[in-house]
């Protein structure tokens, strides 16, 4: 970069130090877990060197006005330092130490005609080499601060395999030793699922070791060796940057300093990094063996499962959730990937006109882009290859478990109304426990004050929620069945057509359990003053009616005239959806009725999302009528008052101005105070 060299005999010859061709000589090969410590001294130095030459430069620079003494003593300081990086220098065997050495010899014998450098050197090297170090630095720091995630992640996976194989074991003996019937269904299910989550999960770890071992940490290791380059090719430009301000004005010493450019030109980052490597004597770490499949570690009681996937009528409806589980996670890899793919290549396109015209910006910003949409990259890749071979245990399954990819509306309808292709899916819905119960599958106990777990309309079966894609298919209505048969393993299923009369979501089945509450004392003492008022004003006003149900002349009874061309109802609980073509909604929401053709199901509308909830979890309401969430528990002691629970969604009719409100819940209209509710928001 602008001077000339006349000698071009090497200081230093490879020859002398070279090693046997066998060793590894590029980072991409140093993924021995034992090597991350060195590599990262080795770096330390490297880095040490480009602040230690950044921070000679900037003294340097500031003694230039001084006296040539004190210039000499900055050398010895030097020096001193330079004799402390020998001790270190088999980190980094590298002939940048052998140019600065020569650096300081020149530099001491030009102290008296170098203080016009002062300016150039501290604007030209010092600053820039400094905080080009701590970009590197930082970059480097954070390429080991992935490789040591990468490693945790191996290792916590492995943690996860092990508890999978000790629950394997341990479920084991169970399955074979159990007598009663609907005992060893459980145990064989249990047993059954822990041995298919231990296979998807080795597959899973021995996949993700090949990967990393294959791809990442080789291309973690090439972005290493990538920086090392640059900051390698940054202190040569530094260092030849001062060696031509040194000839522009010192022609009377132009002799040494070509000695110093042909020293300065035998500089080969890339060299550097193959003779440190090669001097490390690591021999290619072949790939990582896949780990073998292992039978639980206790006495053979039975034949032990073979390292494939065990589809049975317990296990099937948890292999297809799994198998869709899986296929939506491969199909969401690769769209993160593709758009990666593109946004790392856009990135690097303005990195490479950033830097043939620095104009546009500066490349450096866009180096730690970089670096971390290579490192996710690295992660979808293993993520992608991991989920793809977990995809394969089930390809033996796939004439006899539904995993096919079509999606036909028939499809659609039978998921949306709890049926599959292969067999009938459970009704779970949240529901509230006056007793202790223990889920289905895991034998635990359902914990909580209310909403304690899942039940199924149509088998009553009691599950927790990180349970429900475990369990196999409902089993409907039992069919009354003989003593002869009850050793039999095998359940009797109700038509699609029962089933879904059997899971028809009704009013009973929604308010027959509403968690307990009760009022506040000071609530309720007042409310035989308010029973006293509203009779006396009943009274004198002529409204008061002897009927049942006050709701006879109100707006918003059962005999609503029709409604206006937009159809509202409101949530009167919460509701998860369950397909696609369901939608969330929580209890209280005012939605848009969009279709109630169906008589079990309403299509309805909320903001910007549009979907099917079941009808049962609805009522229409009309124009000017309020929706309230109830505070307390109330319970009528007068025939036209309407009880409820607390926490309850109530649709409000009237508002009779002395402390009561008319409302609504399904069929039943009454009176209720109104401190017992609070109106929610339009």
């Amino acid at each position: 970069p602008g001077y000339h060299i006349t000698d071009t005999t090497p200081l230093v010859t490879m020859e002398e130090h070279s090693l046997p061709q066998q060793f590894v000589s590029t980072f991409t090969d140093l993924i021995h877990l034992d090597l991350n410590d060195t590599l990262k001294a080795h770096f330390s130095v490297t880095n040490r060197l480009t602040e230690t030459i950044a921070e000679f430069a900037s003294k340097l620079g500031g003694v230039y006005d001084k006296f040539a003494g004190e210039l000499k003593l900055l050398v010895k300081t030097f020096r001193r330092k330079n004799d402390d990086l020998k001790k270190e220098r088999h980190l980094s065997q590298s002939n940048l130490f052998s140019t600065w050495e020569a650096m300081l010899m020149e530099v001491d014998g030009e102290a008296m005609s170098c203080t016009e450098l002062a300016t150039s050197l501290e604007q030209t090297i010092s600053q820039p080499l400094l905080e080009f170090g701590a970009k590197k630095k930082s970059q480097y720091k954070k390429l080991f601060a992935y490789r040591d995630k990468i490693e945790e992640g191996m290792s916590k996976a492995g943690e996860v395999l092990q508890k999978r194989h000790r629950e394997y074991s341990e479920l084991w003996p169970r399955c074979q030793n159990q007598d009663r019937d609907t005992m060893k269904e459980n145990a064989v299910l249990r047993c059954h699922n822990a041995h298919n989550s231990y296979v998807i999960h080795l597959c899973g770890l021995n996949t993700t070791a090949s990967e990393v071992h294959a791809s990442a940490l080789p291309s973690l290791l090439a972005d290493l060796s990538d920086i090392r380059l640059s900051m390698g090719c940054e202190m040569q430009l530094k260092l030849a940057s001062q060696l031509n301000l040194l000839q522009k004005r010192h022609i009377s010493v132009i002799h040494r300093l070509q000695q110093y450019g042909s020293a300065l030109q035998l500089v080969d980052s890339k060299a550097d990094i193959e003779k440190f490597t090669q001097s490390l004597k690591v021999t290619p770490l072949s790939a990582q063996p896949p780990k073998p499949f292992q039978n639980p570690d206790v006495s053979s009681i039975g034949e032990f499962l073979k390292n494939e996937l065990v589809l049975d009528i317990l296990t099937e409806a948890a292999l297809t959730a799994k198998h869709s589980e899986l296929k939506v996670q491969a199909i969401s890899c690769g769209e993160k990937l593709s758009r990666l793919q593109k946004e790392l290549s856009s990135v690097k396109s303005l990195h490479v006109k950033y830097t043939e015209n620095s104009d546009h910006g500066d490349p450096k910003t866009l180096e730690d882009d970089i670096l971390r949409l290579n490192q996710e990259l690295r992660l979808l890749n293993i993520e992608k290859k991991a989920t793809a071979s977990q995809l394969a245990l089930f390809a033996p399954l796939k004439d006899d478990l539904d995993v096919s990819d079509g999606d036909t509306m028939e499809r659609r309808f039978l998921l949306r109304k709890g049926v599959s292709s292969t067999g009938i899916l459970h009704a779970f819905d949240w529901h509230n426990y006056k007793r202790p119960t223990s889920c289905w599958y895991c034998k635990g106990l359902l914990k909580g004050l209310f909403r304690q777990g899942l039940k199924c309309k149509a088998c009553r079966m009691n599950v927790h929620e990180k349970c429900k894609n475990k369990v196999q298919y409902c089993k409907g209505s039992k069919k009354k069945q003989s003593s002869t048969d009850s050793s039999s393993l095998t359940p009797t299923y109700d038509s699609p057509v029962t089933l879904r009369k059997t899971v028809s979501l009704s009013n009973e089945d929604i308010y027959e359990v509403p968690p307990d509450s009760v009022a506040p004392p000071e609530q309720r003492e007042s409310l035989v003053r308010l029973r006293t008022i509203r009779k006396s004003m009943n009274r004198d006003s002529g409204l008061h009616s002897a009927s049942s149900s006050p709701m006879g002349t109100l707006e918003g009874s059962a005999g609503l005239p029709p409604v206006d061309e937009t159809e509202f109802c409101v949530a009167m609980f919460s509701y998860t959806a369950e397909s696609d073509a369901d939608i969330s909604v929580n209890a209280g929401k005012r939605l848009v009725l969009l279709d109630k053709s169906d008589p079990s199901w309403w299509k309805c509308c909320a903001g910007e999302q549009s979907g099917y909830i079941p009808a049962n979890y609805c009522q229409q309401i009309r124009t000017g009528q309020q929706i309230a969430h109830t505070t307390y528990q109330f319970t009528a002691e007068e025939e036209d008052e309407l009880s409820f629970y607390a926490d309850q969604i109530v649709i409000v009719t009237e508002d009779e101005g002395n402390g009561w409100y008319v409302g609504m819940i399904g069929d039943e209209t009454g009176v209720f105070p109104t401190s017992y509710a609070e109106i929610l928001p339009s």
